[in-house]
């Protein structure tokens, strides 16, 4: 699609936002937005790839940047492989895609 951004990110992706929903239920959502809402997050156009180097390249940078787990470094993995920009939340792979040359940005 010409004049979009193609969104990637590991699948790991589709397990925190459903995770995060299921916080929010009672709180912010009822069981049944939640629901919906992880139909809208399939219909998105997120790239999901699933390339076994994108594991070993998470362990390879989780053990470079000392972290105990390789989650975050999943994101790390796809935007650096993809030679893509990492939008984040988080500064502390904010600070490790500095520190690799990945382009990156952080939000809020």
């Amino acid at each position: 699609m010409q004049g979009e951004d193609l969104i990637s990110a590991p699948p790991l992706l589709y397990a925190e936002c459903t995770s995060v929903l299921r916080e929010q239920v009672g709180e912010t959502l009822s069981h049944e937005e939640a629901l919906e809402t992880v139909e809208d997050l399939f219909s998105l156009p997120v790239y999901a790839p699933t390339e076994r180097r994108i594991y070993t390249r998470a362990l390879e940078l989780a053990e470079r940047f000392q972290r105990k787990k390789a989650y975050d470094m999943q994101y790390l993995a796809v935007a650096e492989l993809q030679h893509a920009e990492l939008l984040t939340l988080d500064r502390g792979l904010f600070d490790a895609a500095s520190r690799l040359g990945v382009p990156v940005r952080l939000l809020a």
